[in-house]
Parts: structure tokens; sequence; C-alpha cells
């Protein structure tokens, strides 16, 4: 450890980091059920196999795990329903 630098400071520090990167990972998930909304609206993929792509991704991320399946699939239905609508 570096001089100076307490335990409690580098818990807080490294609390932060985790808290930061577990909300990036959510708000990333968000914009990409609103971009395969818009790909759905080009008639590209449909809609129950973007859903497909969308849960096979919050699973493998530990999303679901970590903010319970009601969570993602709000945000999947909000996401595909309306598109680039943000």
């Amino acid at each position: 450890m570096s001089a100076g630098i307490n335990e409690p400071t580098i818990q807080a520090v490294l609390q932060d980091v985790r808290r930061t990167i577990a909300t990036a990972k959510i708000a990333e998930f968000e914009n990409q059920c609103y971009r395969l909304g818009d790909i759905i609206k080009t008639k590209l993929i449909s809609p129950p196999i973007a859903a497909d792509i969308l849960l096979d991704a919050a699973v493998s991320n530990g999303l679901v795990d970590e903010h319970g399946d009601d969570i993602i699939q709000q945000i999947m239905a909000e996401g595909l329903s309306f598109g680039g609508v943000q």
C-alpha cells in the first residue's frame, strides 16, 4: 500500500469504482435496448430475436442477478418499443 493512504480511504475508493462500473453496465444495457428497438423498426430483426439477444447479454453480464428480472424486462420493453426515442 502507498504511504499516507489509509485503509478506509482505499475501501471508499474501491466501493466507488465498483458502483460506477455497475452503473455503467446497466446504462449501456439500456442503450443497447434502444439500439435494438431502432433495428427492429428497420425490420432487420424481429422483436423476439432482439429480446433473446438482450436477455442473453443481461444474464451473461450478471445484470439479471444484480438488478432482478423485473427491472431487466422493463428496460427491455421500453427500449424495444420506443427505439431511439429516449
